[in-house]
C-alpha cells in the first residue's frame, strides 16, 4: 500500500504531464490525422493515457488503451475512461497471453527501448496478436548514448515508478525494428524537433513512421 503523500506524487507528475502533451504531440498531427479520421485506434502503451483524448480530438472516432504499469492504469480509469475512449482489459506485457485484437490504426510512442533485450521479437509477436491497417510509431532517441543522456540530465524527472520496465532496456534502432517484418511496408517518415527551451529533449530528434499491412 503506497503512502498518501506517494499517491499525491504519483497524480501530481501525470496532471504536469497532462498540461503539456497538446504540445508536445501537435509537431505531429497534420502528419497523422489524416490516418486516424473516424478510425478505431489502439493506443499502445498509453502510460495514463495523456495522449488518447488528443487521438480522439485529431480525428480518431474510438480509442482502445492499454499500458502494463498499474498506475497508469488506476490514473486512466479515473480520468479518461468512457465511451469513446475504453482500456483493453485482456492487454498483457507476455504479447503470447493476450488474444488477437483488431483496429483500423496502432499507435505507438517510446515503447521501443523497453519491451527487453530483444526488440525485433517484441515487434514480431506483437504483429501476430494486433491487426491494423496502419501502424503509426513514434520514438525520441535512436542511440544507447542518447538514452543514457536523456536519462542523466532529466534524472530528478523521472520516479522509478515511470521508468520500469519488468522486460528489461534495449537500445536497438527503431527504425530498423518497425521495418523489420514484411508484413508491414513503408508509407511516410516525419522527422521534427520540439521548439528549443520549451520542452526538455530539444536535442533529440523526434521521429514518427508510419506503415501499413500488406
Amino acid at each position: 500500500m503506497l503512502k498518501p503523500e506517494s499517491v499525491k506524487r504519483i497524480y501530481g507528475s501525470h496532471l504536469e504531464y497532462a498540461k503539456k502533451v497538446r504540445s508536445k504531440m501537435a509537431y505531429s498531427q497534420a502528419f497523422v490525422s489524416p490516418y486516424l479520421k473516424g478510425k478505431t485506434v489502439i493506443d499502445w502503451g498509453c502510460g495514463p493515457g495523456h495522449r488518447s483524448p488528443q487521438l480522439i480530438q485529431w480525428g480518431a472516432d474510438q480509442v482502445i488503451a492499454w499500458d502494463p504499469n498499474y498506475w497508469c492504469k488506476h490514473v486512466f480509469m479515473r480520468f479518461y475512461n468512457g465511451n469513446q475512449i475504453t482500456w483493453f482489459e485482456d492487454g498483457h506485457i507476455i504479447t503470447e497471453q493476450m488474444p488477437e485484437l483488431h483496429a483500423d490504426v496502432f499507435y505507438i510512442a517510446d515503447v521501443n527501448v523497453l519491451v527487453g533485450k530483444d526488440a525485433f521479437s517484441w515487434w514480431e509477436k506483437l504483429l501476430n496478436k494486433i491487426h491494423c491497417k496502419y501502424y503509426i510509431c513514434n520514438w525520441r532517441l535512436e542511440t544507447e548514448a542518447g538514452m543514457k543522456a536523456m536519462y542523466d540530465e532529466n534524472l530528478d524527472s523521472f520516479s522509478s515508478w515511470y521508468m520500469y520496465s519488468p522486460l528489461g532496456w534495449n537500445y536497438d534502432e527503431p527504425l530498423q525494428v518497425y521495418q523489420s517484418d514484411k508484413r508491414l511496408s513503408f508509407v511516410d517518415h516525419q522527422i521534427d524537433y520540439l521548439p528549443e527551451g520549451k520542452f526538455g529533449y530539444t536535442k533529440f530528434p523526434l521521429n514518427t513512421l508510419i506503415l501499413e499491412r500488406n
